[in-house]
């Protein structure tokens, strides 16, 4: 089971833990980052779930849209993205922290003459993994 979650620079949250029980309620006015946390969860295990060898996706590098598909987030663009989970059953504890720091994505510059817009597209160039039993 998870028992911790922590979320720096993630979409809404500049620094957030949380500690997880059997039942947690999520209480909060609307737009106070409820979603993304959940988001970030989701994401997380997405991750996860593409390294075991059945998933179809097994051994296919992972790209920035994989690990950084949202468009807003607090942080500066310098800033670090980082994920931390803590879970644990019987047998012990493991902590997964994921990480996209700064130098790690290589971004282009692409004009949208159509929308008058500008966004940026990366390609990760590093991503960190980190796994700790016991």
């Amino acid at each position: 089971m998870f028992k911790q979650i922590t979320l720096k620079n993630y979409r809404t949250h500049k620094s957030t833990t949380i500690d997880i029980h059997p039942v947690t309620l999520l209480i909060g006015n609307n737009n106070s980052g409820k979603t993304n946390l959940l988001a970030g969860i989701q994401h997380f295990a997405s991750l996860l779930r593409r390294s075991h060898p059945q998933h179809p996706k097994f051994n296919q590098p992972v790209s920035a849209e994989d690990y950084y598909p949202h468009r807003y987030r607090l942080a500066g663009d310098d800033e670090s993205l980082s994920i931390s989970i803590v879970w644990e059953n019987h047998e012990g504890k493991i902590v997964y922290d994921m990480l996209v720091g700064i130098g790690t994505l290589e971004g282009e510059i692409i004009d949208d003459e159509v929308t008058g817009k500008r966004r940026v597209k990366y390609q990760l160039a590093e991503l960190w993994y980190s796994g700790t039993i016991g």
